[in-house]
């Protein structure tokens, strides 16, 4: 670009501060989004595995049982004797050997509610900061005791404790009374990631928790100087193969790393939002150059009549559109800050307790960031700077010589046809369906753009006739200021610049579009969901828990030893492997027939038995329904 057109170019951008600063802010949202959610996934993810390495303390190896299929970190094992740490400890290298005791535990709060949390609520064996676990005591000491319990720093601020109360704890057996004698915190916080945690010591948590001599795994220290490999050999050799013996490490960054795939979730959802943003950017931006286009026709016409040429009007434009966007994106950046900082915080204030994290600019993010603020506004700038370049000189003089518009039929062809192939995008999408979920949302997403852009298009021939009609059929009491001076002229302006009318309503249309959408989605599928329960399940009560975890068995049959109380069933879900693919199942009881309204097309519920199996085909409206619910089963004793 040469010295002069870049002196042109930076007074141009300086000549329109106002509405090139409005521009700016068109962008800025959608590079916030975008820079905020690679923030947010990177720094949290950071903590999160730091955390998780800190919580490993000195666990060297750790025995477990196989699972045969599923994902390591949350699928659900098999327990371990804990008859087997004896054997263990005895290995050469090995200097100590705790069990790993975790069962479903809910706080309840001096009122007699239960704690809420929004991650799972459980109870642990723990030995204390002398044992293997890396957990610390923030205040107080651990629990040494069958009537003592140390509780995370978070969870009983929540609740309201303090060291020396009384806390009641509902776990797998019952309700049990502990005296707060500690306060435990993970690494740099005072909470466990949203969770509740009472750590009780070995022998508490084998009666309370219901472990009866089984442990969810045993976790391994070595003595200095020990060989890691060595030491794991001889345990496999004194445990049959039902047992697997892993590095202390590799689970925590299987638990770390289901967990940062929901932090993914969100990373995810918030590019989603910033695609959203500049799509409708671009449009506010495209319309914001043209208008700024047509408000310099003499000046552009009077340099291209002192020798300016096409490239050189095109550079400029586009020159203002690039100092645009890296001023967009250079707030975007710092505004993604705030949003990842916004987001951490909304978060932590409704008890998720995201580890503090210092805020993680990659490279990756910059790159991202740059790409979409600088991209977004000089693609947007490259049909109104094109325009420009055609302005012939002449229009310095006869400025209704400006512009060479495209032919009204030529319009109304380009505006079908790209409508016309955003139906036939959708159709494919939602019904066709080719390869999978990445198929659907593909076809349907580019065919959901090609709509707006079908329908932005072919609002350029109706803007006129449409500004018209609405200026005449407007209800009475608005009709006085339509049929005004000031109204006629606004309806004129509206008629006579048809391009600019149509392209600002576009802007509104894709965001009242998209509002509207997630609102009638939300409200179907919420319908959708609370008509086929209703109409299938007739039982009074469904109790469920605020945990990850589930219900102790034990408190089904209680319910069902209850006078006032007819039917009870407990109902489990869990994974099986069918032909390769895993798929969802459930475990009742016979008696579930008398509290569901299914309707049996053969067989029935009281010649379920052991071994045996119902499945249910849902009716299915649609192809995508089918796909996304092939099976639901029902089996006994699962």
């Amino acid at each position: 670009m040469s010295s002069p057109v870049i002196r042109l170019t930076l007074r141009g951008v300086l000549a329109r501060k106002f509405r090139i600063l409005l521009t700016v802010f068109a962008i800025v949202s959608g590079v916030a989004f975008v820079s905020g959610a690679f923030m947010l996934t990177d720094s949290v993810k950071t903590a999160i595995n730091s955390l998780f390495e800190e919580l490993r303390g000195d666990i060297a190896l750790e025995v477990r049982t196989p699972i045969a299929f599923g994902d390591e970190a949350t699928a659900k094992r098999d327990p371990v004797p804990a008859a087997l740490v004896s054997g263990i400890a005895a290995v050469p290298g090995v200097s100590s050997v705790e069990v790993n005791i975790i069962r479903e535990s809910t706080i309840v709060k001096p009122d007699g509610k239960p704690l809420k949390t929004s991650g799972p609520a459980f109870g642990i064996s723990w030995l204390g900061q002398d044992g293997l676990d890396g957990r610390t005591i923030l205040d107080g000491r651990e629990a040494r005791g069958p009537g003592e319990v140390a509780i995370d720093k978070a969870s009983a601020k929540r609740a309201g404790y303090v060291l020396g109360d009384k806390v009641t704890v509902v776990g797998p057996t019952g309700k049990g009374e502990f005296t707060l004698v500690g306060l435990t915190g993970t690494g740099d916080t005072s909470g466990g990631g949203g969770a509740s945690v009472c750590a009780f010591d070995p022998a508490t948590a084998n009666t309370f928790l219901g472990a009866e001599g089984l442990a969810d795994s045993i976790y391994v220290g070595l003595e200095k100087g020990a060989s890691r490999s060595t030491v794991q050999k001889g345990i496999a050799t004194v445990l049959t193969s039902k047992y697997e013996v892993i590095p202390g490490e590799q689970s925590a960054k299987e638990t770390a790393g289901a967990i940062n795939d929901i932090i993914d979730i969100f990373g995810k959802l918030l590019l989603g939002f910033a695609a959203i943003s500049l799509f409708v950017s671009a449009f506010l931006i495209f319309n914001t150059f043209a208008i700024i286009i047509s408000q310099r026709l003499r000046e552009l016409a009077l340099l291209r009549a002192i020798g300016a040429s096409s490239r050189q009007i095109r550079l400029m434009i586009l020159g203002e559109a690039l100092i645009i966007g890296v001023i967009a994106t250079a707030f975007g950046i710092l505004g993604g800050v705030g949003v990842s900082k916004g987001i951490t915080a909304l978060f932590n204030a409704t008890g998720a307790a995201f580890p503090s994290a210092t805020i993680t600019i990659s490279t990756r993010t910059i790159l991202a960031s740059l790409f979409v603020g600088i991209g977004v506004t000089v693609t947007a700038a490259m049909v109104p700077a094109l325009r420009a370049s055609k302005i012939p000189p002449v229009a310095a003089m006869r400025p209704e010589m400006g512009f060479t518009a495209l032919q009204r039929s030529k319009r109304l062809f380009a505006g079908a046809a790209t409508l016309l192939a955003a139906i036939a995008l959708l159709c494919i999408g939602l019904f066709v369906q080719p390869g999978g979920a990445i198929g659907i949302l593909g076809a349907s997403g580019l065919g959901a753009i090609l709509l707006f852009l079908g329908v932005a298009s072919l609002s350029t021939s109706f803007a006129a006739p449409m500004s018209a009609a609405i200026s005449r059929i407007l209800p009475f009491p608005i009709w006085p200021m339509t049929r005004s001076v000031a109204g006629r002229l606004a309806s004129r302006n509206a008629q006579r610049t048809p391009r600019r009318t149509a392209t600002t309503a576009s802007a509104l249309m894709i965001g009242l579009a998209l509002v509207s959408t997630v609102a009638v989605i939300a409200a179907s599928v919420q319908k959708s969901f609370k008509d086929r329960l209703q109409g299938s399940v007739t039982a009074d009560y469904y109790v469920t828990s605020d945990g990850f975890q589930g219900l102790p068995p034990a408190f089904a049959e209680k319910l069902a030893v209850l006078p006032e109380l007819g039917e009870v069933s407990p109902f489990r879900i869990s994974t099986a492997q069918i032909n390769g693919e895993s798929k969802q199942i459930g475990a009742v009881n016979v008696e579930m027939g008398d509290i569901v309204n299914v309707k049996l097309t053969s067989g029935s519920f009281a010649a379920l038995g052991k071994g045996q199996i119902l499945v249910h085909r849902d009716p299915s409206f649609s192809s995508l329904y089918r796909t996304t619910r092939r099976f639901f089963h029902w089996c006994q004793n699962c």
